[in-house]
């Protein structure tokens, strides 16, 4: 992050999502800024899911993984990118998602692969957005992973989450990836 020294306030609102707020920054360099808003989103991000928020959530995510078993063809693995970034790199971002998910999820992969091989493609508007898609997916329980781009600081660019009932329905409400560009 180099010598610049700004001070980030991180507020957890559960499944609503994140506050967050940059005070009293040495630098303006936006470079800067997202370093050290992304470097604490991360940490607090790693800690929300590993925190159980309540006395069953251990309960209904070991439930959930009895009942996760079979793939069924028409099934969609989700991959979700961000919109504040331009359409060829949405689409490469997209596709580093989809490929840490088969390797980070080689057997669920695979399942989906052979039984199903059914994708949507979707986007929100920022990577708050995918953080907060990534804490309401970890709290269901679902698979997931998440594409952190090395050229552009280590953001998370997209990420895919595992075919499932509870995905369907988290994703329910997201747009179709590029559909602003239609016409």
């Amino acid at each position: 992050m180099g010598p610049h020294k700004g001070r980030v306030i991180v507020e957890d609102y559960g499944r609503r999502g994140f506050k967050v707020e940059l005070h009293k920054s040495n630098c303006a360099c936006t470079v800067c800024s997202l370093s050290t808003i992304n470097a604490s989103l991360d940490g607090r991000l790693a800690g929300v899911l590993k925190a159980n928020r309540d006395p069953q959530a251990a309960a209904r995510k070991k439930s959930l993984r009895k009942t996760v078993a079979t793939i069924k063809m028409g099934d969609k693995l989700f991959v979700v990118t961000r919109r504040d970034i331009s359409p060829g790199y949405q689409g490469v971002q997209s596709q580093h998602a989809l490929r840490q998910f088969t390797h980070d999820h080689p057997a669920r992969d695979a399942e989906w692969f052979t039984t199903s091989n059914f994708l949507a493609w979707c986007s929100v508007e920022d990577e708050q957005e995918l953080m907060r898609l990534i804490v309401a997916a970890g709290d269901l329980g679902l698979k997931w992973s998440a594409w952190r781009e090395p050229d552009v600081g280590g953001a998370i660019t997209a990420i895919a989450i595992e075919p499932h009932p509870k995905t369907v329905t988290l994703c329910k409400g997201l747009p179709l990836a590029l559909k602003e560009l239609s016409t």
